[in-house]
């Protein structure tokens, strides 16, 4: 396959706004990598389903490497991945944090976000105004820490 078509990772994107997201983006004709705890394989050729716990460092570098031997290039990421558990947060356990933590925010355990983040590299290409390139590819690889 050819390589001029742009490449979106979308986690989270087996229901709700990750699936519309996925959609949003081959409708802009990008080719996606789509990864979820529950996704499923896709008819379209140019979605590839990772399935797994993107809090899990594997999962992160599958996608990634799956991405790039399928596609050739990774162009964007998109952290929409998330945890709810329906429970007063004053009844969570240890566990319920660790999981809560492990896909919505950042810290340093291992396998968790921040080496997810190096995983995944902090430059992102950015067609918008010259000059705040950086910061905005950083904002978007690293909007759970901020």
């Amino acid at each position: 396959m050819g390589t001029d078509q742009k490449v979106a990772v979308i986690t989270g994107a087996s229901q709700g706004i990750g699936a519309a997201l996925v959609r949003a983006y081959r409708d802009r004709n990008y080719r996606v990598v789509a990864t979820a705890r529950s996704i499923r394989p896709s008819d379209d050729d140019q979605v590839l389903a990772v399935p797994g716990d993107i809090a899990d460092r594997k999962t992160a570098e599958r996608a990634i490497s799956e991405g790039v031997a399928r596609f050739g290039r990774i162009d964007t990421l998109v952290n929409n991945a998330g945890i709810f558990i329906a429970k007063p947060f004053t009844q969570y356990s240890k566990a319920d944090y660790d999981s809560i933590l492990g896909v919505n925010a950042d810290h340093d355990e291992p396998g968790r976000s921040r080496d997810r983040r190096r995983t995944l590299g902090t430059r992102v290409p950015y067609e918008g105004r010259p000059g705040r390139r950086d910061q905005i590819a950083r904002d978007r690889v690293c909007k759970a820490r901020y």
